[in-house]
């Protein structure tokens, strides 16, 4: 496994690898990593983590890109759950100026990672709060 181009902090270890888990942590950062399972239907349910917010570590789309080659081509859908963090924010930020909460979720970092992976179909699961105060949401997205 190469790490992404210019990404001198990124030294990707995977810990986990079976049909329905992964992990994979970052040697040089402690608090980065991507963990996720597979579930019998091919639903994806993951977890992304780089802190310190610095700059440094392995990008997000890069360990989504490593858990997506592990899984495909049994990925049937992709589900974001989200009480905190840039997703929640971005779909606050985008239903709070009109947007429909679909479209939100496909702009923070998971729909642009499911988007590119051709997981475009948004499905609302459910939504605490109302557009632009969100405390929580949960999407699916599908091919």
């Amino acid at each position: 496994m190469s790490p992404p181009e210019r990404v001198a902090t990124c030294d990707g270890d995977i810990q986990t690898a079976t049909s329905s888990e992964f992990f994979l942590t970052n040697r040089l950062k402690t608090r980065n990593f991507i963990w996720a399972e597979l579930n019998a239907l091919g639903v994806i349910v993951f977890w992304i983590e780089n802190l310190p917010r610095d700059g440094t570590g392995c990008p997000g789309w890069w360990m989504f890109d490593q858990m997506m080659a592990h899984f495909t081509p049994r990925v049937v859908a992709i589900k974001g759950s989200w009480t905190f963090g840039d997703n929640l924010e971005t779909v606050n930020v985008l239903t709070g100026s009109g947007v429909p909460i679909e479209i939100a979720a496909t702009r923070g970092p998971t729909g642009r990672y499911a988007t590119a992976h051709g997981y475009s179909r948004v499905t609302l699961l459910s939504g605490i709060g109302v557009d632009g105060a969100y405390t929580g949401v949960s999407v699916l997205f599908e091919r």
